[in-house]
């Protein structure tokens, strides 16, 4: 507990009785910590195959809880897509305001570098996750549904403004 106090006071300013908190760099990529599971044999496909394959994936349909995280679902779909045979990466992000998610990258052969976010919801979202997001430094993350749902947007809140971003293959 007073390692823990040190620490929060290390981290922390107090100006005229406001706690504001420091953010700290971490020099460390988590990325390369993540447990994926590569298949020698997986290949790059076509966008047509890659959205029947998030189709039949129920990645999406599992709960974000502070257990499973925007990690653990860029994970399980990686390897459950190495799996079926279809080239994955990770993809680590961060964003202005100092945050971080994760999410897939996929090389078509017919529409290229596509990336795609499927975390799912804390509650049981009757849709889709699956969505597709432009990455670009500087601009918004804005998710897209690949399979939009009748009675809900298809654009989803934006994240924030991308920062950086990282992708594992």
């Amino acid at each position: 507990m007073k390692v823990l106090l040190v620490v929060l006071i290390a981290l922390t300013l107090v100006i005229g009785g406001c706690v504001i908190p420091i953010p700290i760099p971490i020099s460390i990529s988590w990325i390369d910590s993540l447990d994926l599971k590569n298949n020698s044999d997986a290949e790059d496909v076509p966008w047509s195959a890659l959205k029947a394959f998030l189709k039949r994936d129920k990645t999406d349909e599992l709960t974000y809880s502070d257990n499973f995280v925007c990690a653990d679902f860029a994970v399980t779909l990686h390897n459950n897509a190495e799996k079926a045979g279809i080239k994955a990466g990770v993809v680590s992000i961060d964003f202005m305001d100092d945050r971080g998610h994760a999410l897939n990258a996929f090389d078509t052969t017919d529409r290229g570098l596509l990336y795609i976010d499927v975390t799912g919801t804390r509650s049981n979202f009757p849709c889709s996750s699956d969505t597709t997001v432009v990455m670009e430094i500087g601009k918004v993350y804005i998710p897209e549904s690949i399979f939009p749902c009748p009675g809900y947007y298809s654009t989803w809140e934006p994240m924030g403004i991308v920062k950086d971003f990282e992708v594992k293959w």
